[in-house]
């Protein structure tokens, strides 16, 4: 690699996480070969290693960048007039737009996939978390807003923040590893836990209703 250029490199790079996200998307993770890639591409298999130590990285870089680039820039930005679930269903469903694309199968190996390359690419790794407590960190600034403007009551916002996205994860991994929950069920199941969860903050008006 010390030949190529910077330029080169990059390029190479980007067509094997092209070529990689197809073909993952087209028939999964366990029926795709590095060799399949690289000959797509127009590289040794063994060239492909110098970018990617192995599949299960590929895997995860291939996914995780797409997630990054699509959802790094969103904010949380609603009326303060909306009711308080209806803005958070709709931040949430910007927020798993991508990955609800993908078929349930790819994000299951997707998820066992980051659990298995946590130590070994930590920085990969907590490059794609981060987007998780940026979350939590915009869920908190939006109670504050709604919390100034006596929409609800006195609360910590992190707290609250917290516990929202832990009823999403909690909905989130019942609809990967449960093969008869739909998306659908996992929305509907968000929306009954936060109307329940939220009850008991309103002050009232829209957001109470």
């Amino acid at each position: 690699m010390a030949r190529i250029s910077k330029e080169d490199q990059a390029r190479i790079r980007n067509d094997i996480l092209e070529v990689a996200s197809v073909k993952f998307q087209e028939a999964g993770f366990e029926h795709v070969s590095t060799k399949a890639i690289a000959k797509e591409v127009g590289i040794a298999e063994g060239t492909l290693f110098n970018y990617f130590d192995s599949k299960t990285h590929l895997f995860l870089e291939v996914f995780s960048e797409q997630f990054i680039l699509e959802n790094g820039t969103l904010t949380f930005d609603v009326n303060l007039d909306e009711h308080l679930v209806d803005a958070i269903m709709k931040h949430l469903e910007k927020l798993m737009k991508m990955m609800l694309r993908l078929p349930k199968p790819i994000l299951t190996e997707l998820m066992m996939a980051s659990v298995r390359m946590a130590k070994k690419h930590p920085k990969q790794f907590k490059r794609f978390a981060e987007l998780d407590f940026k979350y939590i960190e915009e869920m908190e600034q939006f109670l504050t807003r709604l919390q100034t403007h006596h929409v609800i009551k006195e609360v910590n916002p992190r707290l609250l923040s917290e516990m929202i996205y832990g009823v999403v994860m909690y909905e989130f991994l019942i609809y990967l590893y449960e093969k008869e929950v739909t998306k659908d069920d996992m929305k509907h199941n968000i929306r009954t836990k936060l109307d329940l969860l939220l009850q008991g903050y309103c002050q009232g008006g829209e957001h109470g209703n």
